[in-house]
C-alpha cells in the first residue's frame, strides 16, 4: 500500500487473502491480491530452490506424529 501512500487494517488483509474480496476500491483490493500473488510465488519458488517435496512431507509428518 506503499505506493498509495495509506495502510489498510489487518482485518481487511485478513478478508481480502481468504475470501478474495473485501469492502475496499478496486485499486488497493488489485494491489493487495497482487502483492499476496508474488509473496506466495516467492515463498514456492523457494521451496523448490532447496527441492522440498510435498508428498515427502506428508510421510514425515506421519513418522514425527506416530511417534509421539
Amino acid at each position: 500500500m506503499r505506493q498509495f501512500g495509506a495502510s489498510v487494517d489487518d482485518t481487511i488483509l485478513e478478508r481480502v487473502i481468504r475470501f478474495g474480496t473485501a469492502d475496499i476500491s478496486e485499486r488497493y483490493l488489485t494491489a493487495i491480491q497482487n502483492t499476496a500473488r508474488d509473496y506466495t510465488a516467492g515463498i514456492f519458488r523457494r521451496l523448490r530452490e532447496h527441492e522440498y517435496d510435498p508428498e515427502l512431507m506428508c510421510s514425515m509428518l506421519s513418522a514425527v506424529e506416530a511417534a509421539w
